[in-house]
């Protein structure tokens, strides 16, 4: 609060406070703003793969390597986990290297 109601003090260090928390705020916005543009990117390119690469075993390489990109940046980025305990991360980050691995070995 700005004003003190009961000393009749102005606080003028509160809005300097809060100007920080806002940029972190902001801080935090771009880098979200950041990710969510490179997994649009991500996945205009493995679409564009489609068109480049005529050779099936090609086109999947290309195409699960974005999803291990894409799902490295969900989990470290908007699942937070590049702070959590190293378990969890590991096991999200190797689902996403396991699951296209035995559908390359599938479609291969």
């Amino acid at each position: 609060m700005l004003f003190n109601e009961h000393s009749n003090e102005v606080n003028l260090k509160e809005p300097i406070i809060n100007a920080n928390k806002n940029n972190g705020e902001s801080h935090e916005f771009l880098k979200i703003s950041a990710s969510w543009f490179w997994l649009i990117l991500l996945t205009l390119a493995s679409v564009f793969a489609g068109d480049i690469f005529t050779q099936a075993p090609l086109f999947l390489a290309t195409v699960f390597f974005i999803v291990f990109l894409k799902g490295q940046q969900i989990t470290d980025v908007f699942m937070e986990l590049k702070h959590a305990p190293s378990l969890w991360r590991y096991l999200l980050l190797s689902y996403v290297i396991v699951v296209p691995a035995i559908l390359f070995l599938i479609y291969v």
